[in-house]
């Protein structure tokens, strides 16, 4: 019996000893990835700074907490904007024998400062909670990114209006090892606009999954120029929105022509566009003349759908900086960067 005491006694401490080290093995590389972090993060033209790091959760969790945050993007070569974050403190977290599978939250509310470098000048937004996980892929190497944001308040100081608000903006995001592309799935719920649009001033709902290959180093023009030399497309697997009398989905694929504006092709599908010609005259986009022409060319497109309303899809092209419909150009398309 005693030997038996003995023993386990050894095993338990052997045990804890082990234990207790891979804790601290564990925590001090949490520290040395938020190193790595910054060090990428500066090679993308951005500034990660914090006051101090506190380290804790012995022995169940591991615990870090940034303290003073601070995220920059200073104006350089083609990049114009200023871009700045700040926060009181980030708090990430995980499991001792699961390291690699983390939690974050930001504690409290954080702010954004963003130069718009347009009629809109600068521009903050609020964000009330952020939190999310960052993991390993489960079907394939690389990583998994998930975040949910809610009460985001968007005011521009120049522009005398009403700020918009997003109730609930969520993102989930896998990338592979290689980092080098990337898919996404973007949620939005309940996005009252600074002024009503003619489709009214909320946007109820609005979701897109899209893969994007290659990944663009960022979004300056010089980025962008390289992205599309390298064939970079935008894949809209589902677009669904729901906008007033705006109810639809889209799909298609996106690129970028030499002069960096859209080239590609997006269907769209419209439910009951009889309803949005009858919005699109009352707002004054279109003249109550034109309407049944309008209404004409739609009926082309349309055919009742397994709810039985009538649904358009409208099959549009994105070429020599223009939107069209066919043969009709629709709009002018602008370079996506100056």
């Amino acid at each position: 019996m005693r030997l038996w005491l003995t023993v386990g006694g050894l095993v338990t401490f052997a045990v804890a000893g082990f234990a207790t080290i891979w804790w601290f093995f564990a925590i001090s590389l949490g520290e040395q990835q938020l190193v790595r972090a910054e060090k990428r993060l500066s090679e993308r033209g951005y500034e990660l700074r914090y006051q101090r790091l506190e380290q804790e959760g012995f022995p169940l969790n591991l615990v870090w907490v940034l303290h003073g945050v601070s995220l920059t993007r200073v104006p350089s070569g083609e990049v114009r904007s200023r871009l700045e974050g700040v926060a009181d403190a980030v708090r990430v977290q995980a499991r001792p024998w699961s390291p690699q599978s983390l939690q974050f939250a930001v504690v409290g509310k954080h702010q954004w400062l963003s130069d718009t470098q347009g009629a809109a000048g600068a521009v903050t937004t609020i964000i009330g909670s952020a939190a999310g996980e960052i993991g390993p892929r489960d079907a394939a190497p690389g990583w998994r990114l998930s975040a949910t944001l809610t009460g985001i308040e968007a005011r521009s100081e120049s522009l005398q209006t009403a700020p918009l608000t997003i109730s609930r903006l969520s993102v989930a995001g896998q990338l592979p090892l290689s980092m080098d592309a990337l898919q996404l799935q973007v949620d939005l719920t309940n996005v009252h606009l600074p002024q009503d649009t003619g489709l009214g001033s909320v946007l109820q709902s609005a979701s897109l999954n899209t893969d994007v290959q290659p990944l663009p180093h960022n979004f300056d023009a010089a980025a962008l120029r390289t992205w599309q030399g390298a064939g970079g497309k935008v894949t809209v697997n589902d677009l669904q929105i729901a906008f007033g009398s705006l109810q639809g989905s889209a799909n298609g694929a996106v690129g970028l022509d030499q002069d960096l504006r859209g080239q590609g092709s997006i269907t769209v599908r419209m439910r009951e566009p009889q309803r949005f010609v009858a919005a699109a005259t009352e707002a004054g986009w279109i003249q109550a003349k034109q309407q049944p022409l309008l209404a004409l060319g739609l009926g082309l497109f349309s055919a009742k759908g397994n709810s039985g309303k009538t649904e358009a899809a409208i099959p549009l092209d994105l070429r020599g900086g223009g939107l069209w419909l066919g043969p009709l150009q629709l709009a002018t398309l602008p370079p996506v960067a100056q």
